[in-house]
């Protein structure tokens, strides 16, 4: 179980549900897991992620220090492979690169 604090709100990642503050959400029924980052917020190490489910439902986890590992954690609950969550950001650099990469091919950090 992960706990996820931002200010005042409280989120939990479970095996089994995803809680929010006003909202829950089973991980059989999860569709789809993406995360938004600005570039203050890459900065800052910053995010938000969002998870959809098969119902047309959704949970939004705002603010949350890395939101990478969260993704990443959520979506190996459910089955999906780590490398299918699409582009993500370099953290040093801030461009686009696959989901799956190690390595940013712009400046070459670890991702």
């Amino acid at each position: 179980m992960s706990l996820i604090v931002d200010k005042e709100r409280k989120y939990y990642l479970t095996n089994r549900r995803i809680i929010a503050h006003n909202s829950t959400l089973l991980v059989p029924d999860l569709s789809s897991v993406r995360m938004e980052q600005s570039r203050l917020g890459r900065f800052r190490g910053v995010g938000n992620v969002y998870f959809d489910s098969r119902e047309g439902r959704w949970i939004a986890f705002k603010h949350v220090k890395e939101p990478n590992l969260i993704v990443h954690s959520s979506m190996s609950l459910r089955g999906i492979p780590a490398g299918a969550t699409g582009m993500v950001f370099c953290n040093y650099c801030g461009s686009r690169i696959p989901g799956g990469a190690t390595k940013c091919p712009n400046c070459g950090a670890d991702v």
